[in-house]
């Protein structure tokens, strides 16, 4: 007898704008009530204009920090600049440090456990929507592409590489007019996006001693965040269904292995144990994490008779 599917339970949406920081804690709370699953349905995706259907099954980790600097008791006159260290220089040097101008993240050992994706995931994550071409077109790029200075593969780098990224930086004055200071503190938020195979917590304590070995013992590193990477096998029987029922509904589904952003998908597989497939109604327009978030009525419909088809092929084979 098939295992059945749960329904009409959105856990993956659990506290998402916040980073579903209480995900794992309710899935390991209430496993018991997940053993009988096969299939995780997830609520991320996009229907693009053309009736073409994303289906993926996988999230880059992520670990974010925050690096702070204190270089004095208070801000300085900035006359003392020629003799007197910076808070901002000084955590700039440091960000500095651990990313080559390539992009490369110089952290020792931290691409060493990243899982490398088959011939398979390496085919198909290049039929997705995303180009070089689209990139550049959509955000105005005004400066070329980091795969395009190293001759990397843009697509392997994208869904398959770790990233190092700085979400913002703060420090001295910021105010209308000039304030001639010599800051005492700055702070940085950072994101390293992890692949599967990179443990966050041993990421994080790679990068704390990257800082001292690079001479920025000084520097507080501070974790704020932490979720590993997951990628579901798209070949499992249970995904090859719901693409084959969705094939019925929409006029292309692209498969991916997984997207190029973060989830707590790695949480759900670890308690529930089940494969997962990411089917959204978001579209194009759809102002993601927006106060104007929107989706279509067409896309919902299209997705209600979706997910009654899935769950009419569990009954059929009952």
């Amino acid at each position: 007898m098939p295992k059945k599917p749960v329904h009409n339970l959105d856990i993956s949406a659990n506290a998402e704008e916040s980073g579903s920081e209480h995900f794992k804690d309710y899935l390991e709370k209430y496993a018991y009530e997940f053993e009988n699953v096969d299939l995780v349905i997830w609520e991320s995706g996009t229907v693009h204009g053309d009736d073409r259907l994303e289906v993926f099954g996988g999230n880059k980790g992520i670990i974010t920090f925050t690096l702070s600097a204190q270089t004095a008791a208070e801000d300085i006159h900035s006359s003392f600049a020629a003799v007197v260290d910076s808070a901002a220089w000084r955590l700039i040097d440091a960000i500095a440090s651990l990313r080559g101008q390539d992009g490369e993240i110089l952290i020792d050992g931290l691409y060493e456990t990243a899982r490398e994706p088959n011939e398979r995931e390496q085919a198909l994550v290049r039929g997705g929507e995303v180009t070089p071409e689209s990139l550049k077109r959509d955000f105005g790029l005004r400066r070329p592409l980091l795969t395009e200075t190293t001759g990397e593969d843009f697509y392997d780098n994208l869904f398959f590489k770790s990233n190092l990224n700085i979400e913002g930086i703060q420090s001295g004055y910021q105010g209308p007019g000039v304030k001639i200071v010599t800051p005492a503190s700055a702070t940085a938020k950072l994101e390293i996006r992890l692949v599967p195979g990179q443990e966050p917590q041993d990421v994080f304590d790679k990068l704390v001693g990257q800082l001292k070995r690079n001479g920025f013992g000084d520097v507080e590193a501070t974790l704020t965040l932490a979720t590993p990477g997951y990628r579901s096998d798209m070949s499992a029987p249970r995904i090859q269904s719901l693409v084959t029922l969705a094939e019925q509904l929409y006029q292309t589904v692209e498969v991916s292995p997984t997207s190029a952003g973060t989830g707590p998908m790695y949480w759900a597989n670890k308690y529930i144990g089940a494969p997962i497939a990411a089917v959204g109604l978001a579209y194009d327009g759809s102002q993601i994490h927006a106060p104007n978030e929107n989706i279509r009525l067409s896309d919902y419909e299209h997705h209600v008779a979706l997910v009654t088809a899935l769950i009419a092929d569990y009954s059929e084979k009952d």
